[in-house]
């Protein structure tokens, strides 16, 4: 989806008519467009984008769904990708397709893991839930972890519950 100057605030949003519930999947800075996905509402029931993904693509969004790590780091290197560049919107969604391909195929060699977390920050995490846990790194020590909204963010190793052995997994 294109963006347009919001209609509330000073910022940016997405093309999407009026009642549609969206959430962004993947973008470059100030690109101007994102790939995005969307809820239809009884009074858009019939509207379409006016470029849609591939089926290809829907399909590997649908998989990484339930499989949010592979949506997440796919999102993320998108910007190590095409730091600086400005790609079309068929090899933004090409990368993009072959990123999510890559991490659903090879999960079973990933040493990511479901976590619960410690404490509650709300719109933020949730205790006691569990969330995907990529990595930890830094110093102090940060798990760097997937939202529902599929982003990654960091938090200190304490506001997980995590064993020695999985602190040892996840720090690769």
């Amino acid at each position: 989806m294109n963006l347009r100057k919001a209609k509330d605030d000073p910022g940016w949003e997405p093309d999407f008519p009026e009642g549609i519930s969206y959430g962004l999947l993947a973008d470059l800075t100030k690109i101007g467009w994102g790939i995005y996905e969307y809820t239809l509402d009884d009074a858009n029931e019939n509207w379409k984008p006016a470029k849609p993904v591939s089926e290809e693509l829907e399909a590997l969004i649908d998989s990484g769904r339930r499989y949010p790590p592979a949506l997440a780091i796919a999102r993320d290197q998108m910007n190590h990708l095409f730091h600086g560049q400005r790609p079309s919107q068929d090899e933004f969604a090409e990368a993009y397709a072959k990123e999510i391909q890559s991490r659903l195929a090879n999960q079973h060699k990933a040493p990511y893991l479901l976590a619960q977390v410690t404490r509650t920050e709300l719109g933020y995490l949730y205790s006691p839930e569990w969330y995907w846990a990529l990595r930890i790194k830094g110093d102090p020590p940060m798990v760097y972890w997937v939202s529902d909204d599929y982003f990654v963010y960091r938090n200190p190793l304490s506001d997980f519950d995590l064993t020695d052995e999985q602190i040892e997994r996840l720090q690769y």
